[in-house]
Order: C-alpha cells, then sequence, then structure tokens
C-alpha cells in the first residue's frame, strides 16, 4: 500500500474505477467566465468511461462539452472519521452519433429530476488519482498493537 505525504493511501487506478462503479452521485468540475463550478450529477460507468445523462439545454452540453473538467466521487463516513475521493481529468465529449445512444440507453441510466433527458456526455479520463483516509478505528487498533508491541520488548 503506498501513502502519500499527509499518511493517505493512494488508491491504484483500478481501486477508483471499482469506487466508482459503487457510488451513484458525482460533481462536474468546469470553469465558467474563469469562475470555478460545480454541478452534481448521477452517472454510470460504461468500461472505464464515465456516462451522463442530461438535458439538450443543460450548460453541461451548451457550454462545457468539448472542454477539459474535472468529475469527483466521494464517500466519507463520519463516525469512522474514514472515507475516499476519487478525481478524473479529461475531456467531456457530447455523444451524437444515434447508433452510439442507442447502446448507451441499454445502460439504463436516468435522470433523478422531472425534466426530459435526452443528451449524453462521456468523460474518457485522462488522468485518474484517488486517495483513501484510513478508518480513526483502524489506526486506534494499530497504535494500541505497536503499542502493546513496544510495552512487550
Amino acid at each position: 500500500m503506498s501513502v502519500d505525504k499527509s499518511g493517505l493511501e493512494v488508491l491504484s487506478e483500478g481501486d477508483c474505477f471499482a469506487l466508482l462503479a459503487r457510488a451513484p452521485i458525482g460533481r462536474v468540475v468546469y470553469s465558467d467566465r474563469a469562475l470555478p463550478v460545480i454541478v452534481p450529477v448521477n452517472y454510470t460507468l460504461d468500461g472505464d468511461d464515465v456516462v451522463i445523462r442530461t438535458g439538450r439545454r443543460s450548460r453541461l452540453v451548451t457550454h462545457v462539452a468539448g472542454h477539459v473538467i474535472a468529475f469527483e466521487v466521494d464517500e466519507i463516513d463520519t463516525a469512522s472519521r474514514s472515507g475516499w475521493s476519487v478525481v478524473l481529468t479529461g475531456f467531456l465529449q457530447l455523444i451524437d452519433d444515434p447508433a452510439e445512444v442507442a447502446r448507451l440507453e441499454k445502460l439504463g441510466l436516468r435522470s433523478w429530476a422531472p425534466t426530459a433527458y435526452d443528451r449524453y456526455l462521456r468523460l474518457r479520463a485522462d488522468l485518474v488519482t484517488g486517495r483513501r483516509i484510513p478508518s480513526a478505528t483502524t489506526e486506534a487498533v494499530q497504535v494500541a498493537a505497536d503499542a502493546e508491541l513496544a510495552f512487550s520488548d
């Protein structure tokens, strides 16, 4: 297991995609007029691609498709003070090929919002990073085990 300089576990690309596969909501991060914008979205994975379904008038379609974005997903457990975060970075592509749209329809991705969502966007990540915060309980057990070893010497 690799750790960064802050003591957080560095996740492999495989671990990152395994975590992405089980989370229902992510955040698209992009720039609008030089200001950061963060939009929560539901998504699905298509292989290693993130697929988002949205409306034809959404800012993601009208202003963001074709640009570099970050996509962040996390899970935090405040009781155990543990969790993980995965960030993908790459170009957001509008899918307009009818055959590809028909294939993506079969993935069953449905928007949570009540309006019509008929556009698909794909993020094929150029950069995949992830970190895991170890559980405070796990750390406490390790500290206790280390202390027990130190006293037994």
